[in-house]
């Protein structure tokens, strides 16, 4: 495979490959449907201040501190897809009438920026908390010490597929430049494709074919709805850590698969996570010295895609980040936390102060007791959430 960081230049009778450096100040070309104007993406952060799953105007603020901020991609916080996997009571939900309208002025200033706005859908399975229990999985599981998922029908398997389609299709309407497909942390196709949860013995379970089965619909039914002109990609496991656990070769043929239908672009991260459990159990990769934590298994996995690969978790300091661009075929970085505490991180570091990001991963932002859609460390920060408690999860 050529290396994707150098140019060819013909001296004479010789040619030479030149390696050109790669900036996080770089375009982004999202497979060919729209260029995210550098290399950092906000990923999805659930906001959780969405009363009755509508959007509002606090969420809009949000967003707009977001999109003036610098960032090249932005990916919204959780949308819920259906009703019988709603996170939490102020998770956004695409099932409301109203709900393309209300995310059209998201859409409107997202472009006026030149950002690249991409919805991420979920359906929150076993970890769902707006509902009584049982939630649902793919196989009856305890999902905490007074709760447990009962394993999902066939006929809802097929019910859910058709949600996740519905909401890209408002997603489209609305405005934005695509969607992201939830496949990680424990979420309902997270939980299928991982052998740790997925213990069925139809169709939807037992071979990796099997297994991936949902996602491969969701995905071939959303891409149906929304057209080949219209941004599809997935965030994704590729360790769930936990005994068993897909491989990181399950996960580059699931990507390899859906990258031969059409899909756009992928972030990689890792963990199922139940109900209960603390977000810390995102456990780090052995690591050496200044390396991000799913740094090693994104690059693995990039390598072995033509689609633009995302890695999350860990990053802070763009010195560092443009260390790992060049040693590897990571197209771009994603981050939550940092752009809680500094909406405008990405333009301070155009201005040229490049220390690192203030984020001190006290994760004040993430505790499981009820706080602000903001960071202590930023009192300046997104002023218009100061005093709306809710209950945030956020990827590292």
């Amino acid at each position: 495979m050529p290396d994707r960081n150098s140019v060819r230049v013909r001296a004479g009778s010789w040619q030479l490959n030149v390696k050109r450096m790669r900036s996080i100040f770089d375009q982004v070309d999202i497979n060919g449907k729209a260029y995210a104007k550098n290399r950092i993406c906000r990923s999805a952060t659930e906001e959780g201040i969405c009363e009755n799953g509508d959007i509002n105007d606090v969420l809009e603020a949000i967003y707009t501190d977001l999109a003036s901020g610098g960032a090249g991609m932005i990916v919204s916080g959780m949308t819920e897809v259906s009703e019988t996997g709603l996170f939490v009571p102020g998770v956004a939900v695409a099932y409301h009438d109203d709900y393309s309208s209300r995310l059209g002025g998201i859409c409107e200033t997202m472009r006026a920026e030149d950002a690249v706005f991409l919805v991420q859908l979920t359906h929150s399975g076993m970890k769902s908390r707006g509902l009584p229990s049982p939630t649902l999985a793919p196989s009856a599981i305890k999902t905490a010490p007074d709760s447990y998922a009962r394993e999902i029908t066939a006929a809802e398997i097929k019910a859910i597929i058709s949600d996740f389609a519905a909401a890209a299709y408002k997603a489209k309407l609305a405005g934005a430049h695509g969607v992201q497909i939830h496949n990680a942390h424990g979420y309902l196709l997270s939980t299928f494709f991982s052998p740790y949860t997925n213990r069925r013995t139809d169709i939807y379970g037992g071979s990796i074919e099997n297994r991936g089965r949902i996602i491969l619909e969701v995905y071939d039914a959303v891409r149906k709805a929304v057209g080949d002109d219209f941004i599809v990609g997935i965030k994704t496991n590729c360790s769930d850590l936990r005994t068993p656990s897909i491989t990181i070769d399950e996960c580059v043929w699931l990507l390899q698969t859906l990258e031969s239908r059409g899909l756009d672009y992928a972030e990689i991260s890792a963990g199922i996570i139940a109900k209960d459990e603390a977000p810390q159990l995102f456990l780090p990769e052995p690591q050496d010295e200044d390396e991000p934590v799913y740094y090693r298994s994104t690059a693995y996995i990039a390598d072995r895609l033509r689609i633009p690969v995302y890695s999350v978790c860990g990053w802070r300091d763009p010195d560092i980040m443009e260390k790992y661009l060049n040693q590897s075929a990571i197209a771009g970085i994603s981050m939550c936390r940092p752009f809680i505490c500094e909406p405008g991180l990405v333009n301070r570091w155009k201005s040229g102060d490049l220390a690192k990001s203030k984020c001190i991963e006290c994760f004040v932002c993430g505790r499981h007791s009820g706080f602000a859609v903001m960071c202590e460390e930023a009192p300046a920060g997104l002023k218009a959430a100061d005093s709306f408690k809710c209950v945030l999860r956020s990827c590292p």
